[in-house]
């Protein structure tokens, strides 16, 4: 888990407006999902729920660019508690 700092920002801004913009700033790290549950059930944690929200019918409909998403989600849900 190194957490470099990566910065980006979304190509589909004009480049007029983009100039004038922050650049957004994420952490990057680099283990796999399995890495990362596999982390937090040996220090102790237990997964109660994994969570992949997903869009409407009808938001897709209206936006067919978050297609995509019935695929690979946008976000994904942990809910964890520490073993007692």
């Amino acid at each position: 888990m190194n957490g470099e700092i990566g910065e980006w920002t979304f190509i589909s801004v004009p480049s007029n407006v983009m100039c004038n913009l922050p650049k957004f700033k994420t952490p990057l790290f680099t283990l796999t999902l399995s890495q990362w549950f596999n982390l937090l059930v040996d220090m102790g944690f237990v997964i109660e729920r994994v969570g992949e929200p997903r869009q409407t019918d009808a938001t897709e409909r209206n936006y067919p660019n978050v297609q995509g998403a019935q695929v690979v989600p946008y976000y994904l849900y942990i809910r964890i508690r520490k073993a007692c």
